[in-house]
Order: structure tokens, then sequence, then C-alpha cells
């Protein structure tokens, strides 16, 4: 698996809801990869946008 598939998949979970935690799934209001938010990284990652306008930056690394 490489990051890129892993940042895939987390941004179908968080989409979809994560059984039993709808409650965050609905107070993010969108959700971008850190090339689409333009970020200056070669890291793989998502930025989630909250329903009270704070964002949150996910950094996938592998470690193995």
């Amino acid at each position: 698996m490489t990051t890129e598939t892993m940042t895939d998949q987390l941004w179908e979970l968080l989409e979809g809801g994560i059984g039993g935690g709808e409650e965050l799934t609905e107070e993010i209001r969108g959700i971008r990869s850190f090339s689409d938010a333009g970020l200056l990284t070669m890291d793989q990652g998502l930025v989630l946008m909250m329903e009270d306008g704070t964002e949150f930056q996910l950094t996938i690394k592998q470690s193995k």
C-alpha cells in the first residue's frame, strides 16, 4: 500500500462516516487533499474543514 492509497481510503471513510462516528463526520464541511489545498509539501495528507471554520491537517507517513 502507498501513502496515496491510504490517503484515498481515509478520505472515503471520512466521507462515508465511520461506524459510530457520525457526529464527527457531520461536523466536517469539506475534505481536500494537500495538493488540492495548495500546500507546499511532498507529504500526502488531507485537510479537513470543519463547520465552525477550523481546519485540521492529517499527514500520512509510511513507517515501514
